[in-house]
């Protein structure tokens, strides 16, 4: 039987996809995440490590990077990247925030009770967000910034991962100086 670090049973194949990443960020030598991201999703970690500061790359180094950890179909599927259309698809192109945007409005427009809604039973509705990846919260946050609409009610919705978002938005600026504009608008929110 194999426990996480919350001794809750985790499937195996989880396990070891686990263990992967936590192996890739002991041994790398460029800007590792930060701890407070230690145990986050499989995609916002690729999203992370290899893609966020770029527009497009190079399908051997997406398959390199992913290889132990998911196939990059599963990255298309999830929105964060596409098939490039230059060199024979031979290349991944990584969406922008913006690109994403619609998608993601859909997504947790139907996640999320009406959010001028009180919540009866607080603790049955922590989950709502469980298994969405880190990087289409963070995605979303900033197409909702660009857009100019109103955070406050989804730094609300999202407040049990506040930490993972601030700690994620300072990583994504270092890593990505295109992304400062709605990211500080989102940061500033926070810090009131």
């Amino acid at each position: 039987m194999i426990v996480d670090y919350k001794d809750d049973v985790v499937p195996l194949c989880e396990a070891l996809t686990s263990i992967r990443m936590m192996v890739e960020q002991i041994v790398t030598t460029q800007q590792p995440l930060p701890s407070e991201l230690e145990h986050i999703d499989p995609v916002s970690y690729i999203y992370f490590t290899c893609l966020c500061d770029r527009k497009e790359i190079k399908s051997d180094e997406v398959h390199k990077t992913t290889r132990g950890i998911m196939e990059p179909d599963v990255l298309i599927k999830a929105g964060v990247m596409k098939k490039g259309r230059a060199k024979r698809g031979r290349t991944y192109e990584v969406k922008l925030p913006v690109e994403r945007y619609k998608d993601l409005a859909k997504l947790f427009k139907s996640k999320s009770k009406t959010l001028d809604q009180l919540l009866l039973f607080p603790e049955l509705e922590e989950a709502r967000f469980d298994n969405v990846a880190l990087v289409d919260v963070l995605h979303y946050l900033m197409g909702v910034a660009e857009a100019g609409e109103n955070l406050v009610p989804w730094l609300n919705e999202f407040k049990p991962v506040i930490p993972n978002i601030r700690v994620s938005f300072e990583y994504l600026l270092d890593k990505n100086p295109t992304f400062q504009g709605p990211i500080n608008k989102v940061l500033r929110i926070i810090e009131v």
